[in-house]
């Protein structure tokens, strides 16, 4: 701006008031004058002039001439301010600046309407002229553009300057509106008359704009002390009482607010010889004329008059002088306001009250009184020195309610019931007296009296309509009065059973410490845990039921006040409408008929008003009144009082808290009686039965005894009793039973003992018995006395366990007299017994050791001649075996066989001899003999038996294989036969060369050799009759009889030998002929029991086909096979067997092919078409699968039914049928994918899910939350969505990790009406925007709070965008500011990182946790760029180092689809935020080779084209796709890449891609 708009337009213009100090120079102000009150008054405006020298105005004061100095207060200084033309004096700037007043509030209520008048139209100064009543809704001149200069060149300088600075012969000054009347003031300008035309044409030139004293003030600024008018004359300026509203609201508006320097101007002829107040205001100052006769007047200089109008103003902008008049009018407005309501409310009260009535004060009284003894009725009764067991509390409490409370609650109210009635009969009495006294009085006859005057008469008139209008006014408070006692007494009855609770609840929580308890509980084991009886449930019940809840109905039994028959016309609801005579015969006949509400004892039974839903709804019928009357009574009753009521509520809280508490503290006592839980078991699993039929040993008893003496002791020091809390802990029925249970066990123990030491004691003295008799006998013959030697020495052997025997026995009877279990006479006798026999054994055994001793010689000299005695025997068969026809070559081989069989019988019994003999050498202790002849004799046998037996069954079998029809021999026998008895041959002859038996049976053996190839072609088994016949016609024989089929020796005399190559061709060609039989019929066996498994589908009806595996492979090798036989030349005897049976599996094939598809399409169609919705949307391929379905049920029950493969698989029909289901099945699947590619183009993103994730989701229509599950595959960062209500409102997206983010416009599935498709689209908008919003919300909230406590907050995707934006903003911010601000910009960020890492060591939640880690990630790397660009001294923000980072911004939207979005940008590259929510996902650590990819993708992305890293595998080629695809918050969708991808699917994906604005991220696309 020129420096001559800065120079002072007083100096300039010669003006008479010095300048004044400027804004910035004022000792108010702060460093850039922030706390400056602007007072902006237009005569202060300036637009010329220098302020520092003081140059004066040169117009209104002769050349040369200068103001007064006396005039300024202080030099001028040249302003600095932003609005140089606004000053204010020093000493008013002190005054704000003391105050504290705002100064940008300072300068919209500051300003004078100096100008206010300078837009008045010329029809409004026509018809205003100078006595125009000011507005309190004037136009407010203050903006600039009402704020016209007066430059020293301005137009027409001869003329006086008006207060607009323009010219008074212009004509484009605005008119003024009008406003309302002010009512303030000393003289009203509502008198103010409009100037005539008359007037207006004597005025001077801009005079009709002057209208108020700023105006006049502008006008002797702009004009000087030349100004051609010399004298103004005004009146103070009133205000209205909206603008006094407007003044002390909010906007600073002073226009309409009055102030005593805002002064009207008005004609001289409107003050002058009137006595009006008003003032004369000229360019010397302002004087004050009194409108009283003599009342003189008061000076102003007009300096003093400004400055007191500054000071008023800032004065008014002090809050409590700017609303002071508004509070003191409204403070003595709500003083009136309540006192006036104060005073109706208590003649109402007056008027209303019962109480109030001489005639209801003593009935109330009385009531009163029976209300006490209502309260201190006694419901329930605690003895708090008595443990109560619950059966006796209970019915103690049941006794006291009965026969107690009741009668004394029922006589109260019967009671007060008939101090109403009377009180109801007395007034109605009284007020058919009075209305009858009433009508004697009226007429003219009651003025007339000889004895009283007219005076008196009036008076006495007076006093009886002033009884009757009392008494109608008690008949009318007679319902109150009724409503009232009831109440009374139903807060009695309140209190009472409050009282009466609070008693039961201080006996349960402060119990006398004399006692043991409110209640007992009894300890007992249940199955598992430890019970109480009454456990805590149960008492809570019974204490809640039979006494608390029986008092509230007790209270709900009682008879209602209000309710009796006598009060029933005071509640009609027509009683208004009828005569007063009427209902006060209505109320006399009810009074009189009113029959008493019964005994207290019948009390419940006969009153039916109890608390029922209709009676705390306010209704309810009495019985006496019939069932067609309403009632007009409105209350709740005792019952539902009480049960309302907060404190009766906590009672019973408290109580079943404390009891529960008591009960849990009791569980931890019992904890001790656990190890007693062992017995309580063992108890319940004790059979005796069974325990009586294990066996078991006297160890057993012994330890079993004393585990049950050990429970006995623990039993003994078990604590039975304790009290905890409010409960009396019992164990003692606990302990009494287990006791019982360890009793019964040890004495069924002890008898047992009894019963098992008896048989013991019998059987050990029986066996002792037979011991005694072995050793009784002598024997003189040798095998006679060894037989005694080896008993004795057996019974030698077995001493220690005979001793045992007869211990154990002792044992048992010592227990049973250590276990105080008296012993049987006969038992006793028993053992007796048994100690005798073990006596005489242990003397026999004495006995026999001295006959062996005496006998031993005698018979040791016998058994030596029976060992020679065999000796002798056994070399004279062997001698034989080497003479005779056993050595003879030519011997008999039966015969010589026969022999052999009877000399084995010989060895055999001289081999037992020999063993006899070597058992009396062991007895006798001496050495054992080797009996070498024996084994020398059994090695003859053995040799002489091979060889003979050898021969004798080859010769056997060799005639047996000549001499039996052909048709009988088996080729496998007759092969096995000759070669092993040719290897025995050979192996015999190996080891002995001499023996002439095993030369001949070889020599037989070789000549028989050469019939071998005969029997072979002749024994082959695949030799049928047809090949017989052929063989005969050979031998030219004649034809074959298969019932007479010749030998082996029959051939060999017709020459077979000499025919054997023609036999070896009839034999192969048969031999191939019964292999391919023999496999056709294998194949048929095979199939054999091969059934289809049909396995039941879920809960479809039907079933499937399962477990085809074996058949698919069986059918398979079988096909391959029958191929082939069919193709054999072979094959002709059985051609057609074998051509049927390939037709039949190739049928077979063909069928399971089609069922295994039809299957399969069946499987993956029935859950689709199961569902309603799809089937509505599909109604032609639900029509063609219900066919299908149905042909598929019918063949799968057959199958079920007749399971057996070939079978099926020769149904012809069957295989038509699944090929015609398989044919519908392909148009279903077409039309399906139809279907979903429309379902696809409606939400894009099912583009990228297969058909049968699309159909999982799809089907869930009905229940959108099972939809959940797939959400993942829609939406990579939802793994679930918040539910709420029956519409299934979804509310917020949660992610993986529990993140939840609410939406911003809830989705109502409901009204997507089943479409899936349709909400999912709708979620993802509501996505979208609810990102957008809480991104905006957490920008906004990033500046109120400490940044380490700011991302605690908000979710950690908002959290690192949000970053990121002001991360970028404040490096751009520091590059302008210098390279000095980025390197302290770099120390901030690292600062923030360290406080960040703090928060990650301290106390987190696990999201939070993930939140600030990936934080974590992106604050390192952002101090890493903010490192590189302080290390390069980057200081622009074009410079490449800083356009190379990928850079978020907030700012405007440029496709103007939202007000504000989030901008990404890396180099020349832009791509809008995606606002796709990720969840609290981790980010990838950023790299150079990182930051490289981003810029490479982003600017293809920019370029809408792709990009394709390309790397190592591991490189994290597809994570950085990924993470650059989290940083714009974009969907990106990877996909792995095989060899069965093909341009279908990609197509197909590219569509999804194109629609849905996603990325996709093909992985291994080489």
């Amino acid at each position: 701006m020129p420096g001559d708009a800065r120079r002072s337009r007083l100096a300039d213009e010669r003006a008479e008031w010095p300048a004044r100090p400027s804004i910035a120079d004022s000792s108010a102000l702060g460093v850039h004058g922030e706390n400056f009150v602007r007072v902006a008054p237009s005569w202060l405006s300036r637009t010329g002039g220098d302020a520092l020298v003081d140059k004066p105005r040169n117009r209104g004061l002769p050349p040369g001439a200068k103001p007064v100095p006396s005039l300024i207060d202080r030099p001028a200084q040249k302003s600095r301010s932003s609005r140089p033309e606004m000053f204010a004096p020093t000493d008013v700037m002190l005054t704000a600046d003391a105050y504290g007043t705002n100064g940008g509030v300072g300068v919209s209520k500051t300003v004078p309407r100096a100008s206010q008048g300078m837009g008045r139209k010329s029809k409004d100064a026509t018809s205003g002229g100078l006595g125009a009543r000011l507005s309190a809704t004037q136009i407010d001149f203050r903006s600039p553009k009402h704020q016209r200069s007066s430059a020293p060149n301005s137009p027409g300088r001869d003329e006086p300057l008006t207060p607009s600075g323009r010219s008074s012969g212009g004509d484009k000054f605005k008119g003024r509106a009008s406003g309302g009347q002010s009512t303030i003031g000393r003289s009203s300008s509502s008198s103010i008359p409009e100037p005539s035309a008359a007037q207006i044409a004597n005025m001077l030139p801009g005079e009709q704009f002057i209208k108020t004293s700023d105006d006049i003030v502008e006008y002797y600024v702009r004009n000087g002390l030349g100004a051609p008018i010399k004298v103004f004359y005004c009146i103070t300026a009133g205000v209205s009482s909206s603008s006094m509203t407007r003044a002390g609201g909010a906007g600073g508006d002073t226009s309409g607010v009055y102030t005593p320097y805002l002064l009207h101007v008005v004609p001289k002829d409107f003050v002058e010889h009137t006595h009006v107040e008003h003032y004369t205001v000229t360019s010397s100052g302002v004087t004050f004329v009194s409108g009283q006769l003599g009342g003189g007047g008061e000076f102003v200089p007009l300096g003093d008059w400004m400055r007191d109008a500054s000071v008023f103003t800032l004065m008014r902008q002090m809050r409590f002088f700017k609303d002071y008049l508004i509070a003191k009018t409204f403070k003595f407005w709500r003083s009136n306001v309540r006192y006036k309501m104060y005073a109706l409310v208590r003649a109402k009260i007056e008027k209303k009250l019962p109480f109030a009535r001489k005639k209801f004060s003593p009935a109330l009284s009385e009531i009163g009184a029976l209300c006490d003894e209502i309260r201190e009725t006694q419901c329930i009764v605690v003895n708090p020195l008595v443990t109560h067991t619950l059966s006796d509390f209970t019915k103690n409490q049941e006794t006291q309610l009965r026969d107690v409370a009741l009668p004394s609650m029922e006589t109260a109210l019967e009671k007060a019931r008939r101090v109403l009635e009377r009180v109801c009969r007395d007034v109605a009495l009284e007020s058919e007296t009075v209305a009858a006294q009433l009508a004697a009085t009226t007429g003219i006859d009651s003025f007339v009296s000889k004895t009283k005057s007219m005076v008196a008469l009036k008076k006495e008139q007076w006093d009886k309509k002033a009884s009757h209008t009392r008494v109608t006014e008690e008949r009318k408070l007679l319902p109150n009065l009724v409503r009232l006692a009831d109440y009374m007494l139903t807060a009695s009855l309140t209190h009472m059973a409050n009282a009466n609770a609070r008693r039961l609840l201080d006996a349960v929580e402060k119990p006398d410490p004399k006692s043991k308890g409110a209640f007992a509980t009894v300890v007992g084991f249940g199955t598992e845990t430890t019970q109480f009886e009454p456990d805590e449930q149960t008492l809570l019940t019974a204490i809640n039921g039979q006494v608390l809840d029986a008092l509230a109905l007790a209270l709900g039994s009682v008879p209602r006040v209000a309710n009796a028959r006598a009060f029933a016309p005071l509640f009609e609801g027509n009683a208004g409408d009828t005569t007063n005579e009427k209902r006060n015969l209505s109320v006399k006949r009810n009074l009189s008929l009113a029959t008493p509400l019964g005994t207290p004892r019948a009390s419940a039974q006969s009153i039916a008003n109890t608390d029922s839903v209709e009676s705390l709804e306010g209704g309810g019928g009495d019985p006496a009144r019939g069932a067609g009357t309403k009632r007009a009574f409105e209350g709740l009753g005792p019952m539902a009082v009480l049960l309302a009521d907060e404190g009766w509520l906590a009672m019973r809280s408290s109580l079943a808290t404390k009891i529960t508490a008591s009960f849990g503290d009791s569980a931890a006592f019992v904890k001790t009686y656990d190890e007693l839980r062992a017995i309580y078991e063992f108890g319940l699993g004790w059979d005796q039965d069974l325990y009586e039929k294990t066996p078991k040993t006297v160890n057993t008893f012994r330890a079993d005894m004393l585990v049950q003496k050990g429970w006995q002791l623990s039993l003994d020091k078990m604590k039975t009793s304790t009290t905890v809390g409010c409960v009396f802990v019992d164990g003692k029925p606990l302990r009494s039973g287990l006791l019982n249970t360890v009793h019964g066990m040890l004495e069924s123990m002890k008898a047992l003992l009894l019963v098992k030491a008896r048989e013991e004691a019998i059987k050990s003295g029986g066996n002792f018995g037979k011991r005694v008799k072995t050793l009784t006998g002598r024997p003189d013959e040798l095998d006679g006395f060894m037989g005694f030697v080896e008993t004795h020495q057996k019974h030698l052997n077995a001493k220690t366990l005979y001793t045992t025997e007869h211990a154990t026995v002792e044992d048992m009877f010592a227990m049973l007299v250590e276990y105080e279990m008296k012993i049987p006479a006969a038992d006793q006798v028993r053992l007796d017994d048994l100690n005798d026999a073990r006596g005489l054994f242990l003397e026999s055994m004495a006995l026999g050791v001295d006959f062996v001793d005496a006998k031993k010689p005698e018979m040791m000299k016998a058994l030596k001649v029976g060992i020679s005695d065999v000796e002798e025997v056994l070399f004279r068969e062997q001698t034989a075996l080497n003479t005779g026809q056993y050595m003879d070559r030519e011997s008999d081989p039966a015969e010589v066989v026969v022999a052999l069989a009877v000399v084995r019988g010989n060895l055999d019994q001289h081999a037992a001899k020999c063993e006899l003999f070597k058992k009396y050498q062991r007895l006798f202790g001496t050495a054992v003999g080797a009996f070498s002849s024996l084994d020398l004799a059994v090695k003859e046998y053995q040799s002489k038996f091979d060889s003979w037996n050898a021969l004798h069954r080859f010769r056997v079998d060799s005639t047996s294989w000549m001499s039996n029809p052909c048709e009988s021999l088996e080729l496998d026998a007759i092969t096995n036969g000759v070669d092993d008895a040719y290897t025995a041959a050979y192996k015999m002859l190996k080891l002995r060369r001499d023996d002439q038996v095993v030369m001949r049976a070889r020599e037989e053996i070789e000549a028989f050799r050469k019939y071998v190839p005969l029997l072979n072609e002749v024994a082959n088994p695949a030799l049928q009759p047809r090949h017989w016949e052929r063989i005969f016609t050979v031998f030219d024989k004649a034809v074959y009889d298969h019932t007479k089929p010749p030998t082996a020796h029959d051939l060999l005399e017709w020459g077979a030998l000499t025919q054997l190559e023609q036999l070896e061709t009839i034999g192969a060609q048969a031999s191939k002929e019964f292999s391919l039989a023999q496999t056709l019929k294998k194949m048929t066996k095979e199939w054999q029991g091969q059934n289809f498994k049909c396995l039941p589908y879920k809960d479809t009806g039907t079933y499937v086909l399962g477990g085809s595996d074996d058949a698919q492979t069986l059918l398979d090798d079988q096909i391959v096979k029958a191929q082939g036989m069919c193709a054999s030349p072979f094959v002709k005897p059985f051609e057609a067997e074998a051509k049927a049976w390939s037709a039949v599996l190739n049928t077979l094939q063909d069928m399971l092919d089609n069922w295994l598809k039809c299957q399969q399409t069946w499987l993956y169609l029935e859950p689709i078409f199961s569902s309603e919705d799809i089937v509505k949307q599909m109604p032609e391929e639900g029509e063609k699968f219900r066919q299908v379905d149905n042909e598929w049920r019918d063949i799968m029950n057959a199958t079920k039914e007749a399971p057996d493969v070939i079978t099926i698989g020769k149904d012809k029909e069957r295989l038509d049928r699944l090929e015609e289901c398989n044919i519908l099945l392909d148009q279903i699947q077409k039309g399906l994918s139809a279907y979903l590619e429309k379902k696809r183009l409606f939400f894009p993103r099912f583009f990228f899910l297969s058909n049968d994730e699309m159909l999982e989701i799809l089907s869930e229509t009905k229940d959108p939350t099972r939809v959940q599950p797939h959400l993942k595959k829609c939406f990579e960062g939802i793994a679930k969505l918040k539910f709420e209500g029956d519409d299934f409102v979804i509310a917020a997206m949660i992610s993986e990790e529990s993140e939840e983010v609410p939406l911003m416009k809830p989705v109502v599935v409901a009204d997507a009406n089943g479409a899936v498709e349709k909400w999912l689209l709708q979620t993802e908008a509501a996505m979208f925007d609810s990102i957008h919003n809480v991104t905006g919300e957490g920008l906004a909230a990033y500046v109120t709070k400490p940044r380490d406590q700011w991302v605690l907050d908000w979710p950690g995707m908002v959290v690192l965008v949000v970053t990121a934006v002001n991360w970028t903003a404040d490096v751009t911010k520091a590059i302008g500011e210098g390279k000095t601000s980025v390197k302290t910009y770099e120390e901030k960020c690292t600062a923030d990182l360290l406080k960040i890492v703090d928060r990650v060591r301290g106390e987190l939640t696990s999201l939070q946790r993930k939140t600030l880690g990936a934080l974590v990630v992106m604050d390192v790397h952002a101090r890493d760029v903010v490192s590189v660009l302080a290390r390069n001294g980057v200081s622009s923000a074009t410079d490449f180092d800083w356009q190379a980072q990928l850079r978020s911004y907030w700012e405007d939207d440029p496709r103007e689809e939202r007000e504000l979005t989030a901008i990404m940008r890396i180099m020349n590259a832009e791509v809008e935020y995606g606002y796709e929510y990720l969840g609290n996902s981790s980010r990838l650590v950023i790299t150079p080779l990182t930051d490289r990819c981003y810029r490479t993708l982003m600017g293809a992305i920019h370029l809408t084209m792709g990009g394709a890293p390309e790397g190592p595998a591991g490189t994290g080629k597809t994570e950085t796709t990924k993470d650059l695809a989290k940083a714009l918050a974009r969907q990106c969708v990877v996909f792995n890449c095989s060899d069965s991808m093909d341009y279908i699917q990609m197509g197909k994906f590219f569509k999804g891609l194109a629609s849905s604005g996603a990325w996709a991220c093909f992985d291994e696309f080489n």
